[in-house]
Protein backbone atom coordinates (compact mmCIF):
# COMPACT_ATOMS: atom_id res chain seq x y z
CA UNK A 1 0.00 0.00 0.00
CA UNK A 2 1.00 3.56 -1.30
CA UNK A 3 1.21 6.31 1.57
CA UNK A 4 -1.62 7.89 -0.33
CA UNK A 5 -3.50 5.15 -0.84
CA UNK A 6 -3.27 4.86 3.26
CA UNK A 7 -3.79 8.74 3.25
CA UNK A 8 -6.95 7.81 1.39
CA UNK A 9 -8.04 5.18 4.02
CA UNK A 10 -7.31 7.21 6.91
CA UNK A 11 -10.07 9.82 5.33
CA UNK A 12 -12.40 7.17 4.24
CA UNK A 13 -12.24 6.14 8.15
CA UNK A 14 -12.82 10.03 9.15
CA UNK A 15 -9.49 10.05 10.28
CA UNK A 16 -8.55 13.48 8.99
CA UNK A 17 -5.81 15.10 10.58
CA UNK A 18 -3.74 12.01 10.12
CA UNK A 19 -5.08 11.93 6.23
CA UNK A 20 -4.34 15.30 5.91
CA UNK A 21 -0.28 14.89 7.40
CA UNK A 22 0.41 11.81 4.49
CA UNK A 23 -1.54 13.85 2.18
CA UNK A 24 0.71 16.61 2.59
CA UNK A 25 4.29 14.67 2.86
CA UNK A 26 3.16 13.14 -0.47
CA UNK A 27 2.20 15.94 -1.58
CA UNK A 28 6.11 17.14 -1.29
CA UNK A 29 7.34 14.14 -2.53
CA UNK A 30 5.41 14.09 -5.64
CA UNK A 31 6.33 17.57 -6.56
CA UNK A 32 9.68 17.15 -6.13
CA UNK A 33 9.81 13.67 -7.94
CA UNK A 34 7.58 14.41 -10.64
CA UNK A 35 6.16 18.07 -10.98
CA UNK A 36 3.77 20.48 -9.69
CA UNK A 37 1.45 19.38 -12.48
CA UNK A 38 1.57 15.97 -12.64
CA UNK A 39 -1.50 13.73 -12.55
CA UNK A 40 -0.45 12.29 -9.52
CA UNK A 41 0.67 15.51 -7.37
CA UNK A 42 -2.90 16.80 -8.81
CA UNK A 43 -4.77 13.57 -7.26
CA UNK A 44 -2.91 13.95 -4.02
CA UNK A 45 -3.48 17.89 -3.14
CA UNK A 46 -7.28 17.39 -4.65
CA UNK A 47 -7.17 14.66 -2.00
CA UNK A 48 -6.08 16.87 0.88
CA UNK A 49 -8.77 19.34 -1.04
CA UNK A 50 -11.09 16.90 -0.08
CA UNK A 51 -9.47 16.37 3.67
CA UNK A 52 -9.82 20.18 4.60
CA UNK A 53 -13.46 20.30 3.65
CA UNK A 54 -14.26 17.59 5.65
CA UNK A 55 -13.10 18.77 8.23
CA UNK A 56 -14.67 22.54 7.81
CA UNK A 57 -11.79 24.46 6.39
CA UNK A 58 -13.10 25.85 3.74
CA UNK A 59 -11.08 28.50 2.65
CA UNK A 60 -8.36 26.05 1.90
CA UNK A 61 -9.96 23.41 0.12
CA UNK A 62 -10.94 25.76 -2.10
CA UNK A 63 -7.88 27.37 -2.53
CA UNK A 64 -6.72 23.51 -3.29
CA UNK A 65 -9.45 22.46 -5.35
CA UNK A 66 -8.85 26.02 -7.27
CA UNK A 67 -5.53 24.96 -7.89
CA UNK A 68 -5.95 21.82 -9.03
CA UNK A 69 -8.55 23.26 -11.35
CA UNK A 70 -6.37 25.43 -12.91
CA UNK A 71 -3.51 22.80 -13.25
CA UNK A 72 -5.98 20.28 -14.71
CA UNK A 73 -7.48 22.63 -17.17
CA UNK A 74 -4.32 23.70 -18.12
CA UNK A 75 -2.65 20.24 -18.77
CA UNK A 76 -6.20 17.89 -19.97
CA UNK A 77 -8.38 20.42 -20.71
CA UNK A 78 -11.62 21.95 -19.44
CA UNK A 79 -14.33 18.98 -20.32
CA UNK A 80 -11.64 15.88 -18.68
CA UNK A 81 -13.15 13.84 -16.36
CA UNK A 82 -10.76 14.38 -14.16
CA UNK A 83 -11.12 18.72 -14.67
CA UNK A 84 -14.70 18.13 -14.22
CA UNK A 85 -14.96 15.95 -10.80
CA UNK A 86 -12.63 18.61 -9.36
CA UNK A 87 -14.72 21.49 -10.75
CA UNK A 88 -17.61 19.62 -9.05
CA UNK A 89 -15.35 19.60 -5.78
CA UNK A 90 -14.94 23.33 -5.93
CA UNK A 91 -18.68 24.18 -6.57
CA UNK A 92 -19.20 21.82 -3.29
CA UNK A 93 -16.79 24.03 -1.45
CA UNK A 94 -18.70 27.44 -2.49
CA UNK A 95 -21.99 25.79 -1.76
CA UNK A 96 -20.40 24.97 1.77
CA UNK A 97 -19.45 28.75 2.03
CA UNK A 98 -23.24 29.69 0.72
CA UNK A 99 -21.76 31.06 -2.25
CA UNK A 100 -24.52 29.52 -4.08
CA UNK A 101 -24.65 31.21 -7.28
CA UNK A 102 -20.94 30.73 -7.76
CA UNK A 103 -21.98 27.07 -6.67
CA UNK A 104 -25.03 26.67 -9.36
CA UNK A 105 -22.62 28.28 -11.85
CA UNK A 106 -20.40 25.23 -11.38
CA UNK A 107 -22.14 22.39 -11.33
CA UNK A 108 -23.90 23.34 -14.33
CA UNK A 109 -20.74 23.26 -16.03
CA UNK A 110 -19.61 20.47 -14.64
CA UNK A 111 -22.66 18.45 -15.20
CA UNK A 112 -22.45 20.15 -18.79
CA UNK A 113 -19.47 18.79 -19.55
CA UNK A 114 -20.48 15.50 -17.81
CA UNK A 115 -22.84 14.52 -20.26
CA UNK A 116 -20.87 15.55 -23.31
CA UNK A 117 -18.39 13.18 -22.27
CA UNK A 118 -19.56 10.72 -19.95
CA UNK A 119 -23.55 10.60 -21.06
CA UNK A 120 -26.37 11.17 -18.90
CA UNK A 121 -26.61 7.80 -17.21
CA UNK A 122 -23.02 7.82 -15.75
CA UNK A 123 -22.69 7.54 -11.91
CA UNK A 124 -20.52 10.76 -12.37
CA UNK A 125 -23.24 12.97 -13.90
CA UNK A 126 -25.77 12.05 -12.14
CA UNK A 127 -24.12 12.76 -9.26
CA UNK A 128 -23.62 16.55 -10.29
CA UNK A 129 -26.78 16.54 -11.00
CA UNK A 130 -27.92 15.42 -7.56
CA UNK A 131 -25.81 18.17 -6.35
CA UNK A 132 -27.62 20.62 -8.49
CA UNK A 133 -31.04 19.27 -7.13
CA UNK A 134 -30.07 19.38 -3.30
CA UNK A 135 -28.69 23.18 -4.20
CA UNK A 136 -31.72 23.94 -5.49
CA UNK A 137 -34.00 22.56 -2.44
CA UNK A 138 -31.38 24.62 -0.37
CA UNK A 139 -32.21 27.77 -2.05
CA UNK A 140 -36.09 27.03 -2.36
CA UNK A 141 -35.98 26.27 1.64
CA UNK A 142 -38.11 28.93 4.00
CA UNK A 143 -34.92 28.70 6.70
CA UNK A 144 -32.53 30.03 3.62
CA UNK A 145 -35.34 32.53 2.74
CA UNK A 146 -35.67 33.92 6.54
CA UNK A 147 -31.95 33.77 6.50
CA UNK A 148 -32.05 36.34 3.38
CA UNK A 149 -35.50 38.74 4.55
CA UNK A 150 -33.18 39.50 8.31
CA UNK A 151 -29.82 40.17 6.41
CA UNK A 152 -31.96 42.35 3.95
CA UNK A 153 -33.83 44.68 6.85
Amino acid sequence: MTVDNLACVYREKGCYDEAAELFERVWEGREKKLSPDHSSTLGTINGLAIVCRYQGHYEEAERLHSLVLESRKKCLGHKHPKTLRTMDGLATVYQLQGRYGEAEALFEQALAGRQEKLGSEHPDTRQTAEHIKNLKRTLSSPALASIKKVRSE
